[in-house]
C-alpha cells in the first residue's frame, strides 16, 4: 500500500492552505505595490515600489517551490512501501524513480494524467529558478551564420502561476483518487 486511505483529505487540507497562502499574500502585494512612493532614491538603495515589486517577484517562486514541492511529496509517497513513506528510505526517491514505481505498482503513466504538462513546466521552472538564477538553459541560435547562444529567463505572469497551480491540483487530485480507487478494490 502506498497512500493513506485518506491522503484525499490530506491533499485537500494541502490545497486550502496554499489557496490561503496565495489570497492572503496577494492581497497583502497588491496594496503594498500600488501604495508604494515612486521616487529618486540614494543609490545604492531602492525606491519603495521596486523593493515592492521585488517582494512580488520571491513571493511568486515561494509559490512555484510550494507547488513543486507538493508534487514531489505526493509521487513519492504513491511511490512508497507502507502508508505516508514511513521508511527513510522511501523519502530518497526521485520523479523519474517515483513514476518507475508507480507504472510497475499500479500501471499509472502519470505521463497520461490531466495537468501532466504544466508539472514539467514547473519542475523546469523551479529547477532554473533554484539552480541558475532563473535563467532556462541557453540554446543555440544562428546569427548572420554564426552560433550564438541565447540566454532566457524564466519569469512566468500570474495568470501562468495560476494556471499551474490549477493544473497541479488537478493532477494531484487525479493521481491520488486513482492510486485510492486501485488499493481500495
Amino acid at each position: 500500500m502506498g497512500l493513506h486511505k485518506k491522503n484525499d483529505v490530506l491533499l485537500r487540507w494541502e490545497k486550502e492552505n496554499i489557496e490561503y497562502f496565495i489570497t492572503v499574500n496577494l492581497e497583502f502585494y497588491t496594496n503594498l505595490i500600488n501604495n508604494a512612493k515612486i521616487g529618486y532614491p540614494e543609490l545604492p538603495y531602492l525606491d519603495e515600489r521596486t523593493n515592492a515589486i521585488g517582494s512580488f517577484r520571491y513571493f511568486k517562486n515561494s509559490i512555484l517551490y510550494e507547488l513543486n514541492a507538493l508534487v514531489e511529496l505526493y509521487l513519492v509517497w504513491a511511490a512508497a512501501e507502507g502508508a505516508l513513506a514511513t521508511k527513510k528510505t522511501n523519502l530518497l526517491s526521485t520523479r523519474a524513480k517515483a513514476s518507475n514505481i508507480l507504472l510497475k505498482k499500479y500501471n499509472i503513466d502519470i505521463s497520461n494524467i490531466p495537468g501532466f504538462d504544466n508539472i514539467r513546466v514547473l519542475y523546469k521552472t523551479v529547477n532554473a529558478l533554484k539552480h541558475r538564477g532563473g535563467i532556462d538553459f541557453p540554446k543555440s541560435i544562428n546569427i548572420l551564420g554564426s552560433t550564438v547562444l541565447e540566454f532566457k529567463t524564466v519569469e512566468l505572469d500570474f495568470e501562468e502561476i495560476l494556471n499551474i497551480k490549477n493544473n497541479v491540483f488537478s493532477f494531484l487530485d487525479a493521481l491520488v483518487n486513482m492510486i485510492l480507487l486501485i488499493e481500495n478494490n
